[in-house]
């Protein structure tokens, strides 16, 4: 479309059909000059075809920005459907580390969660992604890392 755009073709095809209304509205006026019991019809028929003529560049602007707007809905539909799946898998994460900190419990007391309790159940969670064990280790070590650098920090402090 933008092609046809460059090259004229939409532009010609719209000038075209807007000298075909000029030529109708010219003859319709005719009319209504000369034969006056059907002036009114034709005056207002001429009238109607001249609100129909489109400005040439109106009709490649609009045409490419409603096939514009078409792309954007469906780049927004993949992006719900991609969200809706993450939101699933992330309900999962998260209800897999409430059970491994629970540890089948009703209730989950803060205070007791360690930092190696809490990187256990963190590795948990995630394995239900196709993550290779070594990966996982080093995710481990590293969050474990993490938590105890935080744990001085605050002590630090």
């Amino acid at each position: 479309m933008l092609a046809r755009y460059q090259n004229e073709i939409v532009k010609s095809g719209i000038a075209a059909m807007n000298q075909q209304l000029t030529f109708t509205n010219s003859l319709l006026l005719e009319q209504a000059e000369c034969v006056p019991d059907s002036a009114d019809a034709a005056t207002q028929l001429a009238s109607d075809l001249s609100d129909i003529r489109m400005p040439v560049i109106n009709a490649d602007t609009s045409a490419i920005q409603n096939l514009f707007m078409l792309i954007v809905k469906d780049i927004k539909l993949q992006g719900e459907a991609i969200a809706a799946d993450s939101n699933a898998v992330t309900a999962e994460v998260l209800q897999c580390l409430r059970e491994e900190l629970s540890k089948g419990q009703d209730s989950l007391d803060l205070r007791k969660i360690t930092a190696e309790g809490l990187t256990t159940a963190v590795m948990r969670a995630i394995s239900i992604a196709d993550i290779s064990e070594d990966t996982l280790h080093c995710i481990g070590y590293a969050y474990k890392k993490v938590l105890d650098e935080m744990r001085e920090a605050i002590h630090d402090e």
